[in-house]
Protein backbone atom coordinates (compact mmCIF):
# COMPACT_ATOMS: atom_id res chain seq x y z
CA UNK A 1 0.00 0.00 0.00
CA UNK A 2 2.80 2.23 0.53
CA UNK A 3 4.33 1.73 -3.25
CA UNK A 4 0.70 2.73 -4.55
CA UNK A 5 0.94 6.05 -1.97
CA UNK A 6 4.52 6.83 -3.16
CA UNK A 7 3.24 6.38 -7.11
CA UNK A 8 0.38 8.76 -6.18
CA UNK A 9 2.64 11.27 -4.59
CA UNK A 10 5.36 11.17 -7.36
CA UNK A 11 2.61 11.76 -10.13
CA UNK A 12 1.43 14.61 -8.26
CA UNK A 13 4.52 16.25 -8.10
CA UNK A 14 6.75 15.21 -11.00
CA UNK A 15 10.70 16.26 -10.93
CA UNK A 16 12.12 18.94 -12.33
CA UNK A 17 13.38 16.05 -15.37
CA UNK A 18 9.90 15.17 -16.15
CA UNK A 19 8.51 18.38 -15.84
CA UNK A 20 11.22 19.84 -18.48
CA UNK A 21 10.48 16.26 -20.82
CA UNK A 22 6.53 17.15 -20.52
CA UNK A 23 7.59 20.71 -21.94
CA UNK A 24 9.75 19.55 -24.67
CA UNK A 25 7.40 17.17 -25.62
CA UNK A 26 4.78 19.71 -25.91
CA UNK A 27 7.14 22.10 -27.57
CA UNK A 28 8.08 19.58 -30.31
CA UNK A 29 4.30 18.93 -30.82
CA UNK A 30 3.52 22.11 -31.33
CA UNK A 31 6.25 22.93 -34.12
CA UNK A 32 5.67 19.79 -36.13
CA UNK A 33 1.34 20.95 -36.06
CA UNK A 34 0.54 21.19 -39.67
CA UNK A 35 -3.05 23.23 -39.30
CA UNK A 36 -4.07 22.03 -42.89
CA UNK A 37 -3.79 18.37 -41.63
CA UNK A 38 -6.67 19.52 -39.18
CA UNK A 39 -8.67 20.97 -41.74
CA UNK A 40 -8.42 18.05 -44.51
CA UNK A 41 -9.53 15.25 -41.57
CA UNK A 42 -12.63 17.59 -40.38
CA UNK A 43 -13.55 18.03 -44.33
CA UNK A 44 -13.29 14.50 -45.22
CA UNK A 45 -15.28 14.05 -41.85
CA UNK A 46 -17.78 16.33 -42.99
CA UNK A 47 -18.11 14.61 -46.69
CA UNK A 48 -18.16 11.07 -44.88
CA UNK A 49 -21.50 12.39 -42.58
CA UNK A 50 -23.27 14.14 -46.12
CA UNK A 51 -22.77 10.72 -47.80
CA UNK A 52 -24.48 9.31 -45.37
CA UNK A 53 -27.27 11.62 -44.99
CA UNK A 54 -27.93 11.99 -48.55
CA UNK A 55 -28.32 8.01 -48.24
CA UNK A 56 -30.33 7.96 -45.14
CA UNK A 57 -32.39 11.02 -47.35
CA UNK A 58 -32.81 8.77 -50.61
CA UNK A 59 -34.00 5.71 -48.55
CA UNK A 60 -36.85 7.90 -46.65
CA UNK A 61 -38.24 9.10 -50.08
CA UNK A 62 -38.05 5.86 -51.62
CA UNK A 63 -40.24 5.39 -48.41
CA UNK A 64 -42.69 8.47 -49.14
CA UNK A 65 -42.94 7.43 -53.04
CA UNK A 66 -43.81 3.80 -52.30
CA UNK A 67 -46.38 4.94 -49.83
CA UNK A 68 -48.44 7.97 -51.76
Amino acid sequence: MTGQNETAFAEQNPSRWQKLMARLADFEQAMTYDPHDHTDATVSHLWHKVEKLETRLNELEGRDQRVA
